[in-house]
C-alpha cells in the first residue's frame, strides 16, 4: 500500500523539501538529515529518525521514502537507490539560508513550513513525534 501524499504536500517533496526538513528539525533533537541523489545537489531531503525517514508524510521506510509522486509508485530500482547522511548545511544552503543561524528569522519560506510542519502535525502524519520523546528537541 502506497503512503498517502496530499496535494498540499507536495511542493514538499519536490523543491520545498529542504525548508520542510530545517523546519522538522526543529523539533528533533540531533537532527540526521538525508538525501536521496547526489548529496551536494540532492532530489529530496528529509530526517533519519531510528532507521526510517522522515518527510512531510511521516516516518517511512526506504520504499516509501523514494516513492516522489502523487501516484504513490517507487522509482523501478529504489532498491538500488543510496540514501546518504548529509550536513545540515548543504541543506541550508539549498533552502537559501546558509550563513544565518537557525531559526532563520525573517526567512518567510521557513515559516511557511513550520505551518506546513503544524499542519502535518495535525493531521496525524506527524504522530511519531509523541511517540518517541529520547530524540526530540521539545
Amino acid at each position: 500500500m502506497a503512503v498517502l501524499t496530499e496535494r498540499w504536500m507536495m511542493p514538499y517533496l519536490t523543491g520545498r523539501c529542504f525548508d520542510w526538513a530545517l523546519a522538522l528539525a526543529d523539533l528533533v533533537e540531533n537532527p540526521v538529515f538525508v538525501a536521496v541523489g547526489i548529496p551536494d545537489r540532492p532530489d529530496h531531503v528529509g530526517l533519519l529518525v531510528d532507521g526510517m525517514y522522515a518527510d512531510v508524510r511521516g516516518l517511512l521506510g526506504k520504499r516509501d521514502f523514494l516513492t516522489l509522486n502523487a501516484e504513490g509508485t517507487p522509482p523501478e530500482n529504489w532498491e538500488d537507490i543510496e540514501i546518504t547522511v548529509i550536513d545540515r548545511s548543504v541543506v541550508e544552503l539549498h533552502a537559501g539560508v546558509a550563513g544565518i543561524e537557525p531559526p532563520y528569522e525573517g526567512c518567510e519560506d521557513i515559516e511557511e513550513a513550520r505551518d506546513a510542519v503544524e499542519r502535518a502535525e495535525a493531521g496525524g502524519y506527524l504522530g511519531w513525534l509523541d511517540e518517541e520523546p529520547a530524540v526530540l528537541a521539545r
